[in-house]
């Protein structure tokens, strides 16, 4: 970018070394708003008014040429500042959350913002959409920023809270069973929601000498009357089926 009022020097090889006549000829498709002073090796540019604009060299033998695009700037607007949509959010595994940042001041000459997460994150970004959180894997934290400026000086964080979806209820597929001894069946439980975090279960019997229960495998080794019962691990939901072996 070329501020108005302000100078930039650009310059242009020729090629080969050993040409006749390595002199240039300088242009500006807008000599309005570019004015071009030829130097030793190059070009001193001013800005007179905004715009986009090309500069171009040509060999003076009207041979090859090379352009350049200049874009010609009322004054270039340092940032002084960065804030984010939320510094504290919860999010639960499975969900997404969009953040948002602004540069500051408004009229800031590039407000771009760079997105990145603290390694080990318990989420990660979207690689498409701009401060997109995505609680893609485990429970666990981490941290969001959004920087901006010409040497990424200007920094914004939002720390993360990653939760697990907790089970809010377990079902077998049977609630009752009449077994002969030496007989074996398979329970099959289901965990309510389906989204749940942990769906880790134990299973229980009552009388070990009438029913054994191994992963929802159950075999009746006696005669009797018994209660095999699964559990969830994470918040203890229970869900009894009563089994008589004889």
């Amino acid at each position: 970018d070329l501020e108005i009022g302000k100078e930039k020097v650009i310059t242009a090889d020729v090629g080969p070394d050993n040409a006749a006549d390595t002199s240039l000829v300088w242009s500006v498709d807008d000599p309005e708003a570019i004015s071009l002073k030829p130097i030793d090796g190059g070009v001193k540019l001013t800005g007179i008014k905004t715009g986009n604009y090309k500069v171009t060299a040509a060999a003076a033998d009207g041979g090859a040429k090379a352009t350049c695009a200049v874009t010609v700037i009322t004054e270039r607007i340092p940032v002084n500042g960065i804030t984010i949509s939320q510094k504290e959010a919860v999010m639960y595994v499975g969900s997404t959350l969009q953040l948002s940042a602004s540069v500051h001041p408004d009229n800031a000459t590039d407000k771009s913002i760079v997105w990145s997460t603290n390694v080990g994150a318990a989420f990660t970004l979207s690689p498409d959409v701009p401060g997109l959180v995505i609680a893609s894997g485990d429970a666990g934290d981490g941290w969001v920023s959004a920087k901006a400026g010409d040497e990424l000086e200007w920094e914004a964080k939002c720390h993360i809270i990653v939760k697990g979806i907790d089970v809010t209820g377990v079902s077998l597929d049977c609630t009752a069973l009449s077994m002969k001894v030496g007989e074996q069946a398979e329970l099959k439980p289901t965990i309510t929601p389906a989204n749940a975090t942990r769906k880790t279960v134990r299973w229980e019997t009552d009388n070990k000498g009438v029913v054994t229960v191994t992963d929802g495998r159950i075999k009746a080794v006696g005669e009797g009357k018994a209660t095999v019962s699964v559990i969830t691990e994470e918040t203890n939901w229970e869900k009894p089926i009563f089994n008589i072996a004889r």
